[in-house]
């Protein structure tokens, strides 16, 4: 019997950490200020042009993101 690869792959954090911190950096050289609040279209503008990162990628970038500059 074959077993079939998920649809969607397990969750992995460190990817979301490291999408997150690319996110960052890239919206830090588009001119972001991370102590002001940013355009959310202009954010994902970013990640998916800049970053080509989509759906549920782009997502946990933004959220592991936000979450991280809560806590500073």
């Amino acid at each position: 019997m074959q077993l079939l690869a998920p649809t969607h792959p397990a969750y992995n954090a460190r990817v979301d950490r490291l999408n997150a911190i690319r996110l960052l950096k890239a919206l830090v050289a588009a001119g972001a200020n991370t102590r002001a609040p940013m355009a959310n279209i202009w954010v994902h503008s970013i990640g998916v042009t800049d970053l080509s990162l989509q759906g549920t990628e782009l997502a946990c970038a933004i959220a592991y993101a936000e979450a991280t500059l809560a806590m500073i």
